[in-house]
């Protein structure tokens, strides 16, 4: 009867340590970086960002998210410190575009902006796949018979990972009461490279006309860094053919559920020095 005993002991103790051995699930913390190992030997690292009954929702380093059953889940344990992973912000709403100028990043499949520059620029943007967008719009200055109306397709060749890279056209046209037969624009190439916190963008792009092509390109330089949910800082500044005189704009962007504002400064940046002080930049956009 005591060996029985002893035996039922042991059995029931070995069950408890083989049970405090088996892994606990991670914890869901967008602050804390984790490394998986999962029961077929691979390892993922990244944030916990959701949990359910049967997975885990892994977001790594590269933007992409993992769902993860939980049956597959093997050991884990924390990589980085808590301060050191950064922080997970929603995406913005307007990442297509920093002030003026296109990102290479498309706008969703099947959402729809309203843009506002300086109160008089309408801009709608509408994502018609996952890949191309379509912008457009007319001015609506008071006054005057003559409006300025513009197009511009996007089309996403590259995108996710550090890099992605986009071709467009912008075409403008003024028309009025009086037909007019000029136009112009411009085709560009643009790569943004970085994180969807952190990006620089290149655009290079050649002027065209009713008169024929610009041989010398248009080139925009633009940065991007999300400091927080709501704030993004934003600068670009434009190198046009045949002029020494670089426009620049650097400013902030407040991001909203439904609304986002974009506050700066234009200035011009001449061969030597600034030119012509600083004037106000103001746009806002709808988001649907």
């Amino acid at each position: 009867m005591l060996r029985r005993f002893m035996l039922v002991l042991l059995l029931v103790g070995f069950g408890r340590a083989a049970r405090a051995q088996e892994p606990a699930l991670p914890p869901v913390d967008t602050t804390r970086v984790v490394e998986l190992r999962l029961s077929d030997s691979t390892t993922v690292v990244g944030r916990v960002v959701a949990e359910d009954l049967s997975s885990l929702t892994l977001l790594t380093a590269a933007g992409a998210r993992v769902n993860l059953p939980l049956a597959s889940l093997g050991r884990w344990r924390y990589v980085a410190p808590a301060q050191a992973a950064p922080p997970v912000f929603g995406r913005d709403p307007s990442d297509s575009r920093l002030f003026l100028a296109h990102t290479a990043r498309p706008v969703p499949k099947g959402r729809f902006t309203l843009l506002d520059y300086l109160i008089f620029l309408p801009v709608a943007s509408y994502g018609v796949t996952d890949r191309l967008s379509l912008t457009g719009g007319m001015s609506l200055l008071p006054g005057s018979p003559d409006q300025l109306f513009y197009v511009a397709p996007k089309f996403t060749l590259v995108e996710g990972g550090p890099a992605s890279v986009a071709a467009g056209v912008l075409y403008l046209r003024v028309v009025g009461l009086l037909p007019t037969s000029g136009y112009a624009g411009v085709a560009y190439g643009v790569t943004t490279i970085g994180s969807p916190t952190t990006a620089a963008t290149v655009l290079v792009g050649f002027p065209f006309a009713s008169s024929g092509w610009e041989r010398r390109p248009l080139v925009v330089l633009g940065g991007e860094s999300r400091v927080s949910q709501r704030v993004k800082l934003l600068v670009e500044g434009w190198t046009i053919p045949g002029t020494d005189v670089v426009p620049a704009v650097g400013g902030v962007r407040l991001i909203g559920t439904r609304v986002s504002w974009d506050l700066g400064l234009l200035f011009l940046i001449g061969a030597r020095e600034t030119r012509g002080g600083f004037l106000p930049w103001v746009d806002f956009t709808v988001h649907w």
